[in-house]
């Protein structure tokens, strides 16, 4: 009995000492950690073989097993292999010496240390993991009794009762001593924040708060994800054992948990073997090693504000007693975070506004000053902290002369927007436009101003003011009809407007639509412009539109209109003047341009088109079968023996001949594109556009027949009793390699063949083009 409470007194002694020196996470030691937590449990298991029961001859029942469970369990396959080879040599060498019970006790204990060394690297949870060491403890330990000690079976309950109590209570004590060690790490962690949301600035409170829950929980991975209002953005990470900023904004689809974070109960991915969310970035920390992880929303009046990822590379990390520390903290950490949040947005809000804004007691000293307040009357944070309201609105003190500002206040202040006069530091008087409201905290009386410099506004309305005075003045004394609408009413006109309308006075235009006096038919052309001005970039509109007058008439006008401002508010203002006279004159200008341009076109003896009209016809069409890839054809035609004709005939008789000839060519050409032009003295040409060679051969053979069928005498002639032409045709499809000169050299080539073989004829030069 002496020795059961010899070795009792050793377990208790050796489970406390073993959860107060090991009881850190497995995943975070490095190896020299393990080797002396394995070092550490062979003293012990030595000391349990030194206290063991001697039961027969060289034979020792002892209790080692339970130093190499715990080596095991609190330092993995490293400590477990070096307490299993410390205690077999003890055992083998330094024990009753080298005998079969040494050798089977040695080799036990080697078969122990591995196997629960393995069973410790890869089982997580507590209860399986202890469940399967003392079974398998129990199994080598009692295999082993039965090899060495058959004889003693009344012994086996016993050694095996002792065992699964020493093993049962390490893991009970364990499982409380996780228990406290967390909550007082809860409370220790809740008093932390409490001081860092105090103490820290929001750009550096959210990496104090990751910090925190990392050291609480022990895990390898974290984040914190704050929303922007769209999306969210990773501010900060844990990672490699370093902690750093971040900027990296997560795309839709990226991270499938805060997808999901709709409510403000964290999330928990006990194991990611089995179920993980499935987002990119998410399969990204899976590659790293991440195996369990757990997300806990920050929640600002019932919106999800900012997510804290924890991520950890041992399956069943995050366990439901993490879980409930997790849920202990929330409160905190949403009330902290939350109130970091509005602070910030207020603070930026503040900082960032052009406005002042000011906060003050109930005494009218000024307890908040913003950059806004600063610009607006010159005094630094530091100077006006502290002050009197009255130091620069200079009504407070005559209205309160107490300096109670809630008597200033009360006077049908509150809730609305005032324009007063304020004073700024150099003693400039400035107008202000001020919105003030109250509130309580702590059941003490605040008070906040918004304040405005309105100095570029009055400046502004002013001179609108000054400037309508202007336009008044101008639209009166305007030679042209001035009129200012406004919706789609005429709001101002002068005495030329009335005249141009045909009314007496301009009283009489006011009040009508801005399109009484404009053709339906060109409403939606002048509504279009209007538009443009109101709603466009342009400030300016000129057109020209028909006028009615009044007795019916109409007059062509010329319109100019802009947009301007009239009483404060945007206006049109048309000014038009009657260029019906001009209109008339333009026309009879454009109609003798036009009469001059064709009689400059026009043969004078002949009536059909001249050279120049020629020339500048060949390269239009030039341009057109050079884009359409289309033959072009021209006929150079010649009169036989012209000269003999002129000195046979008289010249008067040599002129008639020419317009007859220019006549029937014109007339026999069929095609609308087909014409003929006088090309100098009796020579004539014919432009064919989109006309191949077979058919340009064909038209000058019937112009040939044509001219001949005339029967003008000719008896000077060597050809023909009557008079006749010579014809070159020359056909191109115009390209980068030949131009409309070419086109003709080759028809001038070809008459000069025609000639050549006897004239009256038709020829084509054999270079042409086709």
């Amino acid at each position: 009995m002496f020795h059961f409470f010899q070795n009792l007194a050793l377990i208790i002694i050796f489970v406390s000492s073993s959860i107060y020196l090991f009881n850190k996470p497995l995943h975070q030691l490095k190896f020299l950690q393990k080797f002396l937590i394995g070092l550490l449990h062979s003293i012990f298991g030595i000391i349990f073989i030194y206290f063991g029961i001697i039961v027969e001859g060289s034979s020792i029942l002892d209790f080692r097993q339970l130093a190499i469970i715990s080596s095991a369990y609190f330092g993995g396959l490293t400590a477990s292999i070096v307490t299993g080879l410390f205690l077999g040599i003890y055992r083998l060498f330094f024990v009753n010496g080298l005998n079969y019970a040494s050798i089977m006790g040695a080799f036990s204990i080697f078969v122990l240390s591995l196997g629960l060394g393995i069973i410790s690297n890869t089982v997580y949870r507590l209860i399986p993991k202890w469940t399967l060491m003392i079974c398998y403890g129990l199994i080598i330990g009692n295999s082993t009794f039965l090899l060495v000690l058959s004889t003693h079976l009344s012994l086996l309950l016993y050694y095996s009762l002792v065992i699964l109590f020493g093993c049962v209570l390490t893991a009970i004590a364990l499982y409380l001593a996780n228990v406290i060690e967390l909550k007082i790490a809860v409370n220790q962690t809740i008093i932390s924040l409490l001081n860092k949301f105090n103490d820290h600035k929001f750009e550096q409170i959210y990496l104090k708060v990751l910090e925190g829950l990392i050291y609480l929980i022990q895990c390898e991975y974290g984040n914190i994800a704050i929303f922007d209002g769209k999306k969210f953005k990773i501010l900060c990470i844990f990672e490699n054992h370093k902690y750093k900023f971040s900027n990296y904004v997560i795309e839709k689809g990226e991270v499938e948990v805060l997808e999901k974070m709709n409510s403000a109960a964290p999330i928990m991915y006990p194991n990611w073997k089995q179920n993980k969310p499935s987002g990119e970035l998410e399969r990204k920390f899976y590659a790293k090693g991440v195996r369990s992880s757990i997300h806990i929303p920050v929640i600002y009046k019932s919106e999800c504000i900012a997510v804290i990822n924890l991520g950890s590379n041992i399956p069943f990390h995050f366990t439901k007693m993490i879980m409930n520390a997790v849920n202990q903290i929330l409160p905190v950490l949403s009330f902290g975070l939350s109130l970091i949040y509005s602070e910030s947005k207020f603070a930026t809000i503040s900082q960032s506004a052009n406005d002042g804004i000011i906060l003050t007691n109930s005494h009218g000293q000024i307890i908040s000053w913003n950059k806004g307040a600063e610009n607006i009357f010159g005094y630094s944070k530091v100077e006006a902290i502290g002050k009197d309201l009255g130091m620069i609105i200079p009504y407070h003190n005559k209205e309160a002369p107490q300096g109670e500002a809630e008597g200033f206040f009360k006077k049908g202040m509150i809730g609305k927007t005032l324009e007063i006069r304020g004073i700024r530091k150099d003693g400039e008087i400035v107008p202000l436009e001020v919105s003030i409201n109250k509130w309580h905290m702590g059941g003490i009386l605040y008070f906040s101003c918004i304040i405005r410099n309105i100095s570029e506004r009055k400046k502004a309305e002013q001179e609108l003011r000054d400037s309508e005075e202007r336009y008044k003045k101008l639209i009166k004394l305007s030679p042209d009809g001035l009129c200012v609408y406004q919706g789609s009413r005429i709001i101002l006109a002068n005495e030329k407007a009335a005249s141009l309308i045909g009314l007496n006075n301009p009283s009489e235009l006011i009040g009508l639509k801005s399109l009484a006096f404009i053709p339906a038919e060109d409403h939606g052309k002048v509504q279009s412009l209007i538009k443009e001005l109101y709603y466009g970039e342009e400030t300016h509109k000129n057109f020209e539109v028909p006028l009615k007058r009044m007795n019916g008439d109409m007059i062509n006008s010329e319109v100019s209109m802009s947009i301007i401002q009239y009483n404060g508010k945007p206006a049109i203002m048309a000014t038009f003047r009657d260029i019906t006279e001009r209109k008339r004159i333009e026309y009879e200008l454009k109609e003798a341009n036009e009469k001059l341009e064709r009689l400059s076109n026009i043969d004078g003896l002949t009536g059909i088109p001249n050279r120049r009209y020629f020339d500048d016809r060949l390269k239009r069409e030039w341009e057109i079968a050079s884009t359409l890839s289309s033959p072009l054809s021209i006929l150079l035609c010649d009169i036989d023996y012209f000269k003999a004709f002129n000195d046979t005939y008289g010249h008067l008789q040599g002129d008639e001949c020419l317009t007859q000839i220019a006549k029937e060519l014109s007339k026999n050409l069929i095609q609308p594109n087909h014409f003929a032009a006088r090309y100098g003295g009796e020579e004539f040409v014919v432009l064919l556009p989109d006309t191949n060679l077979k058919s340009a051969l064909k038209i000058a053979a019937r112009l040939k027949e044509c001219v001949a069928n005339l029967h003008i005498p000719h008896i000077s002639s060597k050809v023909h009793e009557f008079v006749s032409t010579s014809i070159g045709v020359a056909t191109f499809v115009p390209s980068s390699l030949a131009s409309p000169n070419d086109l003709i050299e080759q028809a001038d080539k070809a008459l000069y063949e025609a000639k050549h073989l006897g004239r009256n004829r038709v020829a084509v030069y054999p270079k042409s083009i086709l």
